[in-house]
């Protein structure tokens, strides 16, 4: 959430780096797909309308700055994103048409630094303020249709990405499965352990201070060198039990990378569980003991609906950070979409590459959404208005 009392601070970053992003090369063209690309800039551009929709995300931007009021520049803001999200797309079929029509077949086009730069000056409104449900539903809407729109009238063609999703569609398919399906499984033992754990140990502070302590001390390892640090044991426990390896569990694999992404995992559960509880006011609690509830009474009516907000808010965080982490994977013998990053470094395959960060992206985007909407339906009706005035304020 933004605290800043003008809600400039965002919004002039992202024209900041905006207006960076036209001076370096904005896309790149290759003859094929292992052929050496040549970058070109806005000097380079095609067509002049090309032109246009790389200065409109910068324009909004700068009408976002100047909105008469804290909550118009915010709003403002939010909706430009999305307007220059549909921009970008629109300059790409610009140069895919161009390139189409006077290069060979095989010519590929990818984004450059200058327009992924102008992409992420997109997603700072994004990342930075809380957005309205409806401009979310309208925008994401929008941004799908134009996409949709494009791709399925061949206006994309010579986009290198589509043509790797197009060459790989089983597998990026396959694959995409077993991302969600890696991460989700991580996420639910995470849960499952997490939850309860953080009940249990909220009535002792000592034992809350051991437990934060190791789970603190467990972040600090990097997520590839626990992989690497499962490895042995688990291969160890599945020579010596073969019922084990008949099962999956094995030193490399999706039993690694699970079991190391639910360990990263428990930490935001357990934290955000934590604060749900000990947010619980002290006097509604003697209030409902006076009223002659018992322990379990006050956890069913009490604690765990005032609770259920963050726990939601905790399994949010632990998914968007375990689709991330689940890329590491690949490097163990998991799958996922991290296949599609490290084969593209690999092959020097930028286009590869791409294609996994953006599904990456989406799913990762598509989490947070759903997670966000689940949220707001597990707040108490009576806390509602009060929750919904703390974003508008933030």
């Amino acid at each position: 959430m933004v605290r800043d009392s003008e809600g400039r601070g965002v919004v002039c970053l992202a024209f900041i780096i905006a207006l960076l992003a036209i001076f370096m090369p904005l896309y790149l063209v290759r003859e094929n797909r292992v052929a050496e690309g040549v970058l070109y800039g806005v000097a380079g551009l095609p067509k002049r309308r090309c032109l246009f929709f790389v200065l409109l995300p910068i324009v909004l931007h700068g009408f976002a700055l100047f909105g008469p009021s804290r909550e118009a520049r915010k709003r403002m803001a939010v909706i430009s994103s999305f307007l220059g999200a549909i921009s970008l797309m629109f300059f790409l079929s610009g140069v895919s048409a161009y390139y189409e029509a006077v290069g060979p077949e095989s010519v590929r086009i990818a984004p450059g630094p200058g327009l992924l730069l102008l992409a992420f000056s997109l997603m700072v409104p994004l990342l930075g303020f809380e957005m309205p449900p409806l401009i979310a539903l309208f925008g994401g809407g929008a941004l799908i249709s134009a996409a949709w729109f494009l791709i399925a009238t061949g206006r994309l063609d010579a986009l290198g990405v589509l043509k790797e999703a197009a060459n790989r569609q089983d597998r990026l398919l396959a694959e995409i499965v077993n991302h969600v399906r890696i991460s989700s499984t991580a996420v639910f033992f995470a849960s499952l352990l997490g939850i309860p754990s953080a009940f249990l140990i909220s009535r002792s502070s000592k034992a809350k201070k051991t437990f934060l302590g190791v789970m603190n001390v467990l972040q600090t390892v990097p997520s590839i060198a626990l992989f690497g640090l499962l490895i042995a044991p688990l291969a160890a426990l599945s020579r010596a039990f073969p019922v084990l390896r008949e099962m999956g569990i094995r030193g490399i694999g999706d039993t690694p990378a699970i079991i190391a992404l639910s360990i990263y995992a428990m930490y935001p559960i357990l934290r955000n569980t934590l604060a749900g509880i000990e947010g619980v006011s002290p006097s509604v609690l003697d209030s409902a003991e006076a009223m002659g509830m018992n322990r379990r009474e006050m956890l069913k009516i009490i604690i765990i609906p005032l609770t259920l907000p963050f726990v939601v808010h905790g399994v949010r965080l632990a998914m968007i950070q375990s689709i991330a982490n689940a890329t590491l994977g690949k490097l163990i013998g998991s799958g996922g979409l991290g296949v599609f990053v490290f084969e593209g470094l690999g092959q020097f395959s930028v286009d590869m590459v791409v294609l996994g960060i953006i599904f990456l992206a989406l799913l990762t985007i598509g989490a947070d959404a759903l997670f966000r909407v689940v949220g707001y339906m597990v707040i108490p009706k009576a806390l509602q208005k009060q929750y919904y005035s703390d974003n508008r304020s933030s």
